[in-house]
């Protein structure tokens, strides 16, 4: 397949009429456990808002023809974002749709009380922000730059979940909740925020600086290979968190992490095995090439077939974020995990290498 088939394919999975699980514009995806009988259709504004974000970044990269399709797609998904508008914060965005609350759709308990509802996210709402069509202004950037701060770690809370060095570091938090929210620290999450500074200029300020040394740390220490959860719970995969690492280091150009180049291709080497499902070969794919190194990965896309090579980019821990000591040491063990995948999102993934390959092609 070339580009422009994956962008159809791509086009051909977006929601065209309003369903019983999704509105218009929405990729379809879905929360299930991975063995026990639970799956759910999951109408989250999530998976559409990085899949918009990622075609958004390939735009200068496509044809004419493919850069139609590629905008169609976004503007269906940005009519969308109005809805998931966090209700005290016009300026954030929730995972869950909030005009009207409709959390954990299709579910028989949690989506029946309004205590179970989420709180709006920094990563949800760095995404949405990089994909919407109107750039904030000065007054909406500096007010984002002083709300992530204001919820960073040890601003109001420590992180429990996460172990030293991690939770004394004053980096970007998850939630943008008040009350019994946790502060929580996800390696992914703060390269997405650092992504959304970036884009907006913000002014570098301690919790940027502890922000990269989060990551930084989590690279040097072997934590994002090893113990992948202590410093990614939402993105419990090394193979997940090094495109997220990469994907930051082509977009930030910062000398403490870039100094970190060369260990990372190492690291990447050590993923690659024959176990790897065909989109974490692609996701390895993609990191070695944003670190000018060629892959040498056996990539078949003729027998590429995603019904049985789903991904779980992120999962839900639901036992993470408590006091308890009990509770946060079965945590990370996947079978208290919910799984979420979407398969649009995944396609989206095999355009990007495929761009990616074309413009490593031409350098060579």
């Amino acid at each position: 397949m070339n580009t422009l088939e994956v962008l159809q394919h791509i086009a051909t999975l977006q929601v065209k009429e309003r369903s019983q699980y999704y509105p218009k514009g929405l990729f379809p995806s879905q929360r299930y456990h991975y063995i026990l009988p639970y799956k759910r259709e999951d109408s989250n504004i999530y998976f559409s808002a990085i899949t918009a974000y990622t075609l958004k970044s390939l735009l200068p990269f496509l044809e004419k023809e493919e850069q139609i399709i590629a905008q169609k797609i976004i503007n269906e998904v940005v009519q969308n974002y109005p809805n998931y508008r966090g209700k005290k914060d016009k300026s954030t965005f929730n995972f869950y749709q909030t005009h009207p609350l409709h959390h954990f759709p299709n579910g028989i308990f949690l989506s029946r009380f309004k205590h179970f509802a989420v709180a709006e996210d920094t990563d949800v709402t760095a995404m949405v922000v990089m994909s919407q069509k109107e750039p904030l202004n000065t007054q909406e950037k500096e007010h984002l730059q002083q709300l992530f701060n204001s919820f960073a770690n040890l601003k109001r809370k420590k992180a429990v979940h996460s172990k030293p060095p991690y939770n004394e570091l004053e980096a970007y938090g998850i939630w943008l909740g008040t009350g019994k929210m946790p502060v929580e620290l996800d390696l992914c999450v703060i390269t997405n925020i650092l992504l959304l500074a970036k884009q907006y200029n913000w002014k570098e300020d301690e919790v940027m600086k502890a922000s990269f040394d989060f990551i930084i740390k989590a690279i040097e220490s072997n934590d994002y290979l090893y113990d992948s959860f202590s410093v990614s719970y939402i993105y419990p995969n090394p193979i997940v968190i090094l495109y997220h690492i990469t994907r930051l280091m082509v977009n930030y150009d910062y000398d403490n992490l870039n100094s970190l180049r060369r260990k990372l291709i190492k690291d990447a080497k050590k993923l690659i095995n024959k176990d790897l499902s065909f989109i974490e070969r692609i996701l390895l794919s993609t990191s070695l090439l944003r670190l000018k190194k060629n892959p040498d990965l056996q990539i078949n896309i003729s027998n590429y077939d995603y019904k049985l090579n789903p991904l779980s980019l992120f999962c839900a821990p639901i036992l993470s974020g408590t006091n308890s000591k009990l509770l946060n040491t079965f945590a990370k063990n996947s079978f208290f995990h919910i799984q979420y995948n979407c398969e649009a999102y995944n396609w989206v993934l095999l355009l990007e290498n495929l761009i990616l390959n074309e413009k490593a092609n031409e350098q060579y």
